[in-house]
């Protein structure tokens, strides 16, 4: 999937939902799991969304290598995340 502009991540209690946004603007994937802030000790939190975000990351190609904007929202912004 190398025609992803921007994710945009729904990181809540429970859960971490991840979408992939295409320069159309439209989602053009998305990928979850359990690992919301709720479940996470602060320093898991990278890795969790660096193990959640891995197909995607794999997926690019060596031209596509540039930083990827990630936008979050939800329980991220509050003082346990």
């Amino acid at each position: 999937m190398t025609d992803i502009k921007w994710i945009g991540l729904d990181w809540g209690i429970s859960n971490l939902r991840a979408f992939a946004i295409d320069f159309a603007g439209q989602v053009a994937g998305d990928l979850s799991s359990g690992n919301g802030m709720g479940t996470l000790d602060p320093d898991d939190f990278e890795p969790a969304l660096l193990d959640l975000l891995a197909p995607w990351f794999a997926q690019r190609s060596d031209a596509a290598t540039d930083a990827l904007p990630v936008f979050a929202c939800r329980m991220v912004g509050a003082k346990q995340g």
